[in-house]
């Protein structure tokens, strides 16, 4: 696919790697920037992301997750030789080719815990500080998008995306970080474009 800009070959990354996620039954949730970009961007608009980071659920087996890995490479994605958590995928934008990415993380409690990288055979995750609740308290929700994947089929693909409590507790440190302005960006419209607001703060309250 030639896509006629850079979002919309990030979209197809996130339908493409989901996809074959879900086929492979493994159980993860997106993370990240896709929450506000999707579910968060109006009357605000968000400026786009770009990236896909996967939170694996623990549950997943080590050699699940590896034999899915390896169809990942066989789809087209690239392993790099530094981070392992990472594989890349190369997308024609404009007639331009242009590297994407997806991270995988697992859950953590908070940045003064053991477990930053955690070992799946040949791929790695890296841990995700605050996101510990997507799964233990049910922070995740299904939601269906609309993509055109790399391959050139409209597809919509329904995957785990996190709720914006979920969210909320994995970039809310970032708003006192200078050098991520982007996530307090994020986190802002979260709140302020929030989709079910009592919730959002009933919740919020409970999980503190």
């Amino acid at each position: 696919t030639n896509y006629p800009d850079e979002q919309s070959a990030a979209l197809g990354l996130l339908g493409e790697v989901t996809s074959l996620l879900v086929n492979q039954s493994v159980d993860f949730v997106v993370i990240g920037g896709w929450l506000p970009f999707l579910f968060n961007s109006r009357p605000i608009p968000h400026p786009g992301t770009f990236d896909v980071d996967i939170l694996l659920n623990e549950v997943t087996s080590r050699s699940r997750f590896e034999q899915t890995a390896q169809l990942l490479l066989r789809s087209g994605y690239l392993r790099a030789p530094k981070n392992q958590f990472q594989l890349h995928r190369i997308l024609c934008v404009r007639g331009e080719k242009l590297v994407y990415h997806v991270d995988f993380l697992h859950r953590r409690y908070a940045d003064d815990t053991d477990d930053l990288i955690r070992n799946w055979g040949r791929f790695q995750s890296i841990a995700g500080p605050g996101t510990d609740i997507i799964f233990t308290a049910a922070e995740r929700m299904l939601r269906s998008v609309d993509v055109v994947l790399p391959d050139g089929e409209n597809r919509r693909v329904t995957a785990s995306f996190c709720t914006e409590v979920g969210f909320l507790s994995a970039k809310g440190r970032s708003a006192r970080v200078p050098k991520r302005t982007r996530d307090a960006f994020d986190v802002f419209l979260v709140i302020l474009q929030s989709q079910d607001y009592g919730r959002l703060v009933v919740r919020s309250k409970e999980l503190i």
